[in-house]
């Protein structure tokens, strides 16, 4: 992950028309080409199709870069026929309105949200469980462990 340190840019960045390319967006994109071409990376681009910012500053890095490459013939890049040892790597443009936190943050398996919301003892959770006019205490066993593999 990079951070340019352009805090002067949200004002250029979010506050103009859709579909308008700022001098804050061409000094974005030259960085993140400067990036690229010091780490031999000729990045996918991957945005959400929603996000008219990251569009147009993908068009941009993607028409700079292009550029970049056809003037530098020597230049080299992950991915390319000569340098298959990896592929080529993605660069992930995300706006303010995209959650980037929250995956990271928290696992997406049921087990992981029993461990983190439930008070578990002994591999047993125990849970308020209220029908109309009722409640009642009940008990459950969590699966730690995976059963086939336990047996021997």
């Amino acid at each position: 992950a990079f951070h340019f340190d352009m805090q002067s840019s949200f004002r250029d960045l979010y506050l103009r028309r859709p579909s308008t390319t700022t001098p804050a967006m061409i000094e974005i994109a030259d960085k993140l080409v400067t990036v690229c071409a010091t780490m031999n990376e000729y990045p996918h681009i991957r945005f959400r199709s929603t996000s008219d910012l990251c569009k147009t500053l993908a068009d941009i890095f993607h028409n700079k870069m292009n550029e970049f490459v056809g003037n530098n013939t020597n230049w080299w890049y992950y991915g390319d026929a000569a340098h298959s040892a990896r592929d080529r790597s993605t660069l992930l443009l995300l706006d303010r309105a995209d959650d980037c936190l929250s995956p990271l943050v928290h696992e997406f398996t049921y087990q992981a949200m029993v461990n983190d919301l439930l008070p578990i003892e002994d591999d047993r959770i125990t849970f308020q469980a209220e029908t109309v006019g009722t409640a009642a205490e009940n008990e459950a066993e969590t699966i730690a462990k995976d059963a086939p593999l336990n047996e021997n």
